[in-house]
């Protein structure tokens, strides 16, 4: 599907507002990306509701268009942080798509090396403690 700008990506995923886009990303990610809108002066604005971005599409602030969204995620627990490439419009929605794949398997990666040290570090812990005679 062809994607000419943000407010053609928010018919798609059923959006009225810049927040409400950014909030579909989140949701429908495993990982909880996190939605950033490229300006025409190459700003980024994050979509929380915290900083009011609740403007009608596809103004941030006026005279203020979005030309482009990039998506970011970070793994909690971990120091990870992955960011994908943005994306200007017109664009193809698989671009998107490819940007939230990708995300995912990183976070994913990420997230079971993550649970891999911790079970060795709780086997190593375990071992110090029978070695020291704690239970």
């Amino acid at each position: 599907m062809s994607i000419s700008s943000v407010s053609t990506l928010a018919d798609k995923c059923g959006a009225k507002s810049l927040a409400e886009l950014g909030k579909y990303f989140y949701d429908t990610t495993e990982c909880g990306v996190s939605t950033e809108f490229v300006t025409m002066d190459e700003s980024y604005q994050y979509t929380d509701d915290y900083y009011g971005i609740i403007r009608p599409l596809p103004n941030i602030w006026a005279g203020t268009k979005v030309v482009g969204i990039q998506f970011h995620t970070i793994v909690e627990g971990s120091d990870a942080e992955f960011s994908s490439d943005p994306i200007t419009f017109p664009c193809e929605y698989s671009q998107i798509q490819e940007c939230l794949d990708y995300l995912e398997g990183e976070a994913t990666a990420a997230f079971e090396e993550d649970q891999e040290v911790m079970t060795l570090k709780d086997l190593a812990l375990h071992t110090l403690k029978l070695k020291w005679g704690f239970k």
